[in-house]
């Protein structure tokens, strides 16, 4: 059994029996006590998360820690869709 988060990572990754899912863009909803979102590929809904409001918070920091560093490592700061397409960003 795995016990280091990379050997958990490592197990996941080679399992034949956990789905592997590739998304370029999501879909985000809310409950009063959850948070789901809808992931998809190519225009078409791929799987949705479930998750509560507390794993929803640890999972963007770790999301934006792991952005940090790789922009910090890079030089180049990555913009998401939300960014370049709000007016308030556009050059005139």
């Amino acid at each position: 059994m795995p016990i280091t988060i990379d050997e958990i990572i490592i197990d996941a990754v080679s399992s034949s029996e956990i789905p592997k899912i590739h998304f370029d863009s999501f879909i985000d909803g809310s409950g009063s006590s959850d948070l789901l979102l809808v992931l998809r590929q190519n225009a078409q809904s791929v799987a949705v998360l479930n998750m509560s409001y507390a794993v929803a918070r640890t999972l963007a920091q770790h999301l934006n820690d792991k952005i940090f560093i790789s922009e910090s490592r890079s030089g180049a700061i990555l913009q998401n869709p939300m960014e370049t397409d709000n007016p308030r960003n556009k050059k005139f």
